[in-house]
């Protein structure tokens, strides 16, 4: 790229570029001294060695479940991993599974089937994740990447550690542990469909209250792609926990309900907010424009909207409990619906 010395007099692009090529330099250098693909291929060996004896008692649990309940039909870690196109065509029956069947006896058999093809989804699933894992923590599997300054059409790359590769490691433990917690409700609630008399198995997630942002704040200062839509999601997710809408059902579709909406919502609930709410309906607006759009907005635009959804997320968080804020709610969104009815019904009659 040549920018004219009329838009850039003081050379500052051949400064970046510069500077850019001194980085990789110092990367090749002082970071490999730092950060040694050594350490790194020995820290993944030790997780290796932890995660893998969990694989064997997986399957001796699902021998044992298959033997206890005489099931051929339950997965067997010899079978063939459904094709994507295959858990496409499953994936209407996970969300619209007989949720009322096991109340009702003439469809106990339904309940049966769904219960058993929802564990042998997990199944499939944790297999397959855990396939994943063992793929990053294989010995062969890089610890490195290679790198080279854009200007140098590929000339001189380096290998540079990727410390991340055992954050993603441990994510995607964090996947199969979930995966198996999963398994293991899906396991009971098939045990009592078969009439076994066992506990249900309630899987109760703690997550701080800031994990949202904290995600979105992660994926700004990465240049991420994805930071726009990130940020809008911890600002809706800061002011549903204001709005106190995370529990309990509601007298409306939350998907209704779009993040612009919500600081309106909160300013006829008596919410304090810390901008106007046409403000951050605004901010919210944009924020899901870029993403609509699939557009990587200029930085400097982003940073401001970065930390305008950073203010107003710590404000939200820290707001003392209310308990009078969910009919507070309750009345505002009873208000809003009945106005559209009566609204709807004008123009029906009209």
């Amino acid at each position: 790229m040549r920018i004219e010395d009329r838009v850039d007099p003081f050379k500052l692009h051949k400064l970046a570029e510069d500077i850019d090529r001194r980085t990789f330099r110092i990367m090749a250098e002082d970071f490999n001294k730092a950060v040694a693909p050594d350490a790194l291929t020995a820290l993944k060996d030790n997780i290796r060695q932890e995660v893998s004896t969990l694989v064997a008692e997986f399957v001796n649990d699902l021998m044992e479940l298959k033997q206890r309940l005489g099931l051929e039909e339950l997965l067997s870690p010899d079978q063939r991993i459904p094709t994507v196109a295959e858990l496409a065509q499953q994936l209407p029956l996970m969300y619209s599974g007989p949720s009322l069947a096991k109340h009702s006896g003439e469809d106990q058999e339904a309940w049966k089937r769904w219960t058993l093809t929802r564990l042998n989804w997990i199944i499939h699933s944790w297999f397959q994740v855990y396939g994943s894992l063992t793929q990053r923590l294989d010995p062969t599997s890089p610890v490195s990447a290679v790198a080279q300054p854009v200007d140098t059409g590929g000339a001189n790359p380096i290998e540079v550690p990727q410390p991340m590769q055992i954050e993603l490691a441990a994510s995607t433990w964090q996947l199969v542990r979930r995966m198996t917690l999963e398994y293991l409700q899906a396991k009971a609630n098939l045990l009592q469909a078969y009439g076994q008399d066992v506990p249900s198995v309630n899987i109760n997630w703690v997550r701080e209250a800031n994990q949202v942002w904290r995600d979105a704040e992660k994926a700004f200062w990465s240049n991420s792609l994805s930071a726009d839509i990130l940020l809008a999601h911890a600002l809706r997710d800061a002011l549903l926990q204001a709005l106190q809408l995370t529990g309990p059902a509601y007298p409306v579709d939350m998907r209704s309900l779009d993040t612009c909406q919500l600081p309106f919502l909160a300013q006829r609930a008596g919410v304090p907010l810390p901008f106007t709410p046409q403000l951050l309906g605004d901010v919210a607006f944009q924020l899901e424009s870029y993403h609509s759009f699939c557009a990587k907005p200029d930085a400097s635009l982003l940073y401001p909207l970065y930390r305008i959804v950073g203010e107003a997320v710590r404000h939200l968080l820290e707001l003392p409990d209310d308990p009078t804020v969910p009919e507070r709610v309750r009345q505002v969104l009873a208000e809003v619906i009945g106005a559209d009815d009566a609204n709807q019904q004008a123009q029906a009659s009209g």
